[in-house]
């Protein structure tokens, strides 16, 4: 299916910290990025909730030039197949 493509090119094209990025800007879309499950695994840890706060902490320019870079990717994959 269509959906089958476009997780595994999302797969091939991102690594794990810009799947990370997408699925806290675009909640809900786990089963898109093929990653259920994940994202609520590291948030509920000590590990997830110091990362969360160093995010915060460096949610700057550059964190926000990644985001925009990141979701332009994810769109153009998506788009691709449309």
């Amino acid at each position: 299916s269509v959906a089958t493509l476009i997780r595994d090119k999302i797969q091939n094209e991102f690594d794990r910290e810009d799947v990370e990025q997408l699925q806290r800007v675009l909640p809900g879309c786990e089963e898109l990025l093929g990653t259920q499950g994940s994202a609520e695994d590291v948030s509920g840890s000590k590990l997830g909730t110091a990362k969360r706060r160093v995010n915060l902490a460096l949610a700057g320019k550059e964190s926000i030039s990644q985001m925009h870079y990141a979701i332009r990717r994810l769109l153009k994959v998506v788009c691709s197949y449309l």
